[in-house]
């Protein structure tokens, strides 16, 4: 093109990259909107529902740098690339998107992570509701916080199916948006060879002009066209026509990808390179904090596990229990068993942990999952998970011991409880006032386990009240048939949105454990998010990211007196 306009190369790139800087931000801020306003059309199937969200991958070249490779890598499309994600209404123009993340990220994460859930919940009066939404496969689980969403399921029966093709039928208008702005945008199909930094601004503002674009020129079925970037199997089931005869496509599940790189949304508008801002420790790399601890010396291998789809929940369940050393220790000694059970496949995961070295891999759970069956991932919930590993590791090794580490005994000793769930209604003083119930005289509880665990329930009196300030003790003394003991905080797990992260104790030093990610943790946020400061409450800031507590894990000690403050 320099040659066309007899410019220089440099000065041609210096005059696309400012108009694009400047002239791109308002378009974004033009034509596409801050929020949800209603359109004159409606889907044909789901009536109720007012978009339809999807995700594709903008290619660009291969990096340079093996991370930064790894985290851009889509294993489905066989590209690196920027995950692009949209929410498209009935009339084809994308009323949200999100360009924050590479395109390892999962599409459920994505979702959680992008505000597009905030984006379809709207005021009515003094309730606020949620919109309805239509997604594929990739996004199963997003139900649990956004109720209305409308998700084609896995299965062969007759009414699943049935369902699924009327999802289908209706999800085309984002299908033919994507093939139009690829069609028009080269830059959008082919990839990008210029500074990554400058990708998610273009990209938004090329969908912006298809926003301007769409007013005029409608899209049609003639707009589903072929583009490079369309996946195989998805040109495959656009061809071919479903029973009903509607000739909609049958998207298979997605391809779970790596999830080695997740940037925050604080930050939407720039890729930085995946090492940047990170410390390497012990051949670690540790995502800085405001207050990290950076001179730390540790010979410490903390292991990652793979995130096999929508299974934060597992990984952080997984990594917590094994740092409990009874519960490991029994599960280890089924290492050897010729019959492949859940206890075989958990123990092979962490032998695996236990002699984890090479740190540029992770671990994966799939087998493990397999072995527990489909259900596992409908659950997304780590007591749920919870117990559900406890339960069924418990029955196939056909040894009660395992269960014993967790198990609390009762005056009915037909019965078996795992974990203690507390309801923590508005106005409590907190999750110790809840333990002290548990624990009355009057209690049917006759001795605690030496490890408790503690599921928070939340109680709302008034269905506009999203949050509420209780407070977690940091010991907790109670009179028990044996001695006296106090309850110490052993880990905890902690979710934003959806997704779930584990906090362990190793040597006196707190991590975070996201999936693949290992994060050092001052001691003194981790005090915030149990509860130990005075007024504090559950909810903890790490890394710009407001984390709850879901699940706190005690541990049983002796008690020796007041001077004890361990």
């Amino acid at each position: 093109m320099s040659g066309i306009v007899s410019l220089k190369q440099s000065y041609l790139s210096k005059i696309i990259n400012k108009t694009t800087n400047r002239m791109f931000p308002i378009f974004i801020a033009e034509f596409i909107p801050k929020q949800y306003s209603p359109c004159d059309k409606e889907f044909d199937n789901f009536p109720t529902c007012v978009a339809a969200v999807d995700s594709s991958t903008i290619p660009f070249t291969v990096p340079l740098d093996l991370a930064e490779r790894k985290s851009s890598w889509d294993a489905k499309n066989h590209c690196n690339g920027m995950k692009v994600q949209v929410l498209v209404n009935p009339l084809g123009q994308v009323i949200h998107m999100n360009t924050s993340f590479l395109a390892s990220v999962h599409d459920k994460k994505v979702f959680d992570l992008s505000g597009a859930s905030d984006f379809l919940h709207v005021q009515r009066g003094v309730e606020s509701v949620a919109l309805g939404l239509l997604a594929d496969r990739g996004y199963i689980g997003i139900q649990k916080y956004h109720p209305t969403a409308v998700i084609m399921q896995r299965g062969d029966d007759e009414e699943v199916i049935k369902r699924n093709n009327a999802i289908a039928h209706d999800r085309q208008i984002v299908e033919r948006r994507f093939a139009r702005d690829k069609s028009n945008w080269s830059v959008l199909a082919i990839g990008y060879r210029g500074e990554k930094g400058n990708l998610p601004l273009i990209v938004q503002g090329l969908f912006a002009l298809d926003n301007y674009h769409i007013d005029s020129t409608p899209l049609s079925e003639k707009d589903n066209c072929d583009f490079p970037c369309t996946p195989k199997d998805e040109k495959e089931a656009a061809a071919t026509p479903e029973p009903n005869g509607s000739g909609s496509p049958m998207p298979k599940p997605r391809c779970v990808p790596k999830d080695l790189y997740l940037q925050t949304p604080e930050t939407p508008m720039k890729i930085p390179s995946p090492l940047a801002g990170y410390e390497k420790i012990d051949k670690i790399l540790v995502k800085r904090t405001q207050n990290a601890i950076y001179n730390i010396e540790t010979k410490m291998s903390i292991p990652g596990l793979h995130n096999e789809g929508a299974t934060c929940h597992v990984n952080a369940v997984l990594q917590v229990l094994f740092y409990v050393n009874t519960f490991r220790k029994d599960v280890m000694e089924h290492l050897g068993d010729v019959e492949y059970t859940p206890v075989k496949a958990l123990a092979e995961i962490y032998d695996q942990m236990l002699h984890y070295r090479h740190k540029e891999y992770t671990i994966s759970c799939s087998q493990f999952i397999t072995t527990l069956g489909k259900q596992y991932f409908q659950q997304q919930d780590a007591d749920d998970t919870f117990q559900k590993i406890v339960h069924d590791v418990t029955e196939s090794a056909n040894k009660p011991d395992i269960a014993v580490t967790f198990q609390y005994q009762t005056e009915t000793p037909d019965e078996s409880f795992y974990s203690v769930s507390l309801h923590i209604p508005l106005g409590a003083a907190g999750i110790d006032q809840g333990i002290k119930q548990m624990c009355t005289d009057d209690s049917h509880i006759n001795e605690i386990s030496t490890f408790l665990w503690v599921d928070v329930q939340r109680n709302w009196s008034d269905p506009n009240v999203f949050f509420d300030k209780f407070e977690i003790k940091k010991n907790y003394k109670t009179q028990l048939s044996d001695g006296t003991y106090v309850f110490k905080i052993h880990s905890i797990i902690a979710y934003h949105q959806g997704h779930f992260v584990a906090f362990v104790n190793k040597g006196r030093v707190w991590f975070m454990l996201d999936d693949e990610i290992t994060y050092i943790v001052p001691d003194g946020l981790i005090q915030g998010l149990q509860g130990g400061d005075v007024g504090s409450d559950l909810w903890s800031y790490l890394g710009g990211v407001k984390w709850l507590a879901k699940c706190v894990i005690y541990r049983k000690h002796k008690f020796y007196g007041a001077g004890d403050d361990d």
